[in-house]
């Protein structure tokens, strides 16, 4: 029996890292933040609306947190609500593409403007259903080590089809190669919803409840939200964790102002987006190798310091370079893409399990929606603040200011990281039968 067992959950573990590796892989090769982003500075967009994309697609990450948190927590059928979100994402980016290629101008820039929204939304369904599941069927030490190796699978799988499209694709002009790069991507996403499927319904230990009358209308899940901001705004736990998460919002919306950058001075030639996606691809192989390493000597905490340190370092590269012209633009586009992209990996990562190890079992679905909600209002005011320095002065400031941010990120979060190691420590040794070593 105990061997019937182990085979299974070894089985159940590689079905995760598959379905984690497509996904990842489809992410990278569609990326809102850089490929979506590239392809509108191409159609002409101006760079405030192009910089506003972000925001609007954070709204729409809101607008799902705010809403979904109590109904995510009652599916009884996750694995499959995962299979459908992985798939929604395939349909989102082919609107997009099909748009570009066989509308105008102006259907173009609709189908971008509508596919953030439904991108966004869709997103933030996926995360909220994954960490459900994740927290569910794996201990801490195996939520690092399987994060951290579909990031590597998927960078390596996302690498070696980019660069085959390339060779491929390589007498197409520009804007054409980008929309099959991210047909590839959709392909990617549905082989990602037929993956999960393979997982086991009843490892996830679903827990339906029956709606409340009424819970459809946006005031009772708006008050349901507040009910639940109430109850964890005095947790000492709560209240570090979405510390740490607003501060590491300024590594994570660089990568857009990154792209806009590299887009204005190179978005008409057939290397430009590929190189970004090479970078951002081996950035994925690369964290996943170099995170899981770091992850396994320090705390969660310090690879969110790491990450913050590495972020800044790469801004500046960026920023050096635009002013002195040290080296040809694309090599440092390129670089400071991937090492930002690795920055985010390690940020993004490290506080998702930074929250897996804090928050209580019974309130992690609504300390998560509620976190991602405040933290996506605060992403919005930046992004906007940032949009608007690009259009007023010019990009390469925004970029500069967002490294700062990630320094001072980089101090706060040790500071208030590092302070209640202890306490955090109690509660993961009360919870998991593993519990992962968080020394700094």
């Amino acid at each position: 029996m105990n061997t019937k067992n182990a085979d299974r959950d070894k089985r159940n573990y590689r079905v995760l890292i598959s379905q984690g590796a497509f996904f990842n892989a489809g992410k990278i090769m569609a990326s809102p933040s850089v490929v979506l982003t590239y392809i509108a500075v191409g159609l002409g967009l101006p760079v405030f609306l192009v910089a506003l994309l972000i925001p609007i697609r954070k709204l729409a990450s809101f607008g799902v947190a705010l809403l979904s948190a109590d109904f995510i927590a009652s599916i009884d059928r996750r694995i499959t609500a995962l299979a459908l979100a992985n798939a929604g994402m395939g349909v989102c980016y082919a609107v997009v593409v099909t748009a570009i290629l066989f509308g105008g101008d102006d259907a173009a820039v609709i189908a971008l403007l509508v596919v953030m929204i439904a991108v966004g939304s869709v997103e933030q369904y996926q995360s909220l259903v994954v960490s459900d599941v994740l927290g569910d069927v794996l201990h801490s030490q195996n939520r690092k080590r399987l994060q951290f190796s579909a990031l590597a699978i998927g960078g390596l799988s996302a690498l070696g089809l980019t660069w085959a499209l390339h060779i491929a694709t390589v007498s197409i002009d520009p804007l054409n190669r980008h929309v099959i790069v991210v047909y590839a991507a959709v392909a990617l996403f549905v082989v990602s919803a037929f993956s999960i499927l393979l997982f086991p319904e009843a490892g996830t230990g679903g827990r339906a409840k029956p709606a409340a009358p009424g819970s459809s209308t946006f005031k009772l899940l708006a008050t349901q939200f507040i009910r639940n901001l109430r109850r964890l705004a005095p947790m000492s736990w709560f209240r570090r964790y979405l510390l740490i998460r607003i501060m590491t919002l300024s590594v994570e919306l660089s990568v857009p102002f990154y792209t806009i950058l590299a887009a204005v001075s190179h978005g008409t030639t057939h290397q430009g987006l590929t190189a970004l996606i090479a970078a951002a691809a081996l950035a994925f192989l690369v964290a996943g190798q170099v995170w899981g390493f770091v992850g396994s000597r320090f705390s969660n905490v310090g690879v969110i310091c790491l990450s913050c340190i590495l972020a800044a370092f790469s801004g500046v590269l960026l920023v050096a370079n635009h002013f002195l012209e040290f080296a040809n633009p694309t090599l440092v586009h390129s670089i400071s893409l991937f090492l930002v992209t690795v920055a985010v990996q390690g940020s993004t990562v490290g506080h998702e399990l930074l929250y897996l190890d804090l928050a209580p079992k019974e309130e992690r679905v609504a300390g998560l929606a509620v976190s991602k909600a405040i933290q996506t209002m605060v992403a919005v005011g930046i992004s906007f603040m940032m949009a608007t320095l690009a259009h007023v002065q010019h990009v390469v400031w925004s970029i500069l200011l967002l490294m700062l941010l990630a320094v001072i990120c980089a101090i706060v979060t040790n500071l208030v990281g590092a302070r209640p190691q202890s306490e955090m420590l109690n509660k993961i040794k009360g919870r998991h039968p593993c519990p992962v070593s968080d020394k700094m």
